[in-house]
């Protein structure tokens, strides 16, 4: 069974909240646009990189991309890969 099983490197409901609390304090900040709909999505990248670097030790960049519905892309909602261990 091994390389059969894999599961997240860090718990992704925590990776979620902290990443959009660090998010909000750089908007806050005035590091990103107030535009309303508006999302820095290098930044975004950027702060699931530190967050994944505090989490694990190794410094690790997840897959993001818009939501996808169909012919729909939905420009507020992401789809992330966190970095995952296999066992």
């Amino acid at each position: 069974m091994t390389g059969r099983l894999s599961n997240w490197a860090v718990p992704g409901s925590m990776a979620y909240t902290t990443v959009g609390f660090m998010y909000a304090i750089e908007w806050l900040n005035g590091n990103v646009s107030r535009e309303v709909g508006y999302v820095d999505e290098a930044v975004l990248l950027s702060l699931f990189a530190d967050y994944i670097e505090v989490m694990t030790g190794e410094r690790g960049y997840p897959i993001m991309s818009q939501l996808q519905v169909g012919p729909d892309t939905f420009s507020t909602m992401y789809v992330i890969l966190l970095p995952y261990i296999v066992y």
